[in-house]
């Protein structure tokens, strides 16, 4: 917001029409929405993929606790092991 303001005044004191502020304004904001809507929907994913590991992680142990009170041949498909 500063820098928006001091390129203001910058083209204000250089005699510029407005519709060169106009574009010059648009061109900055355009940019630093571009950058923080990047920033937040990085965020956004990173919190989102925490909370799917977490819950991954909690669905495997209780398929493990759920596949040791079964028989090793019941078992097996839920693990993953191989038939033998």
């Amino acid at each position: 917001m500063l820098v928006s303001l001091i390129i203001l005044l910058v083209f204000v004191n250089t005699n510029k029409t407005t519709v060169d502020v106009v574009a010059l304004l648009g061109t900055i904001t355009t940019f630093v929405g571009t950058m923080t809507g990047g920033y937040f929907g990085i965020m956004a994913i990173s919190a989102g993929k925490a909370q799917s590991d977490s819950e991954r992680q909690r669905l495997l142990s209780q398929n493990m606790q759920l596949a040791a009170a079964l028989s090793p041949s019941d078992a097996r498909p839920l693990v993953g092991a191989p038939d033998f």
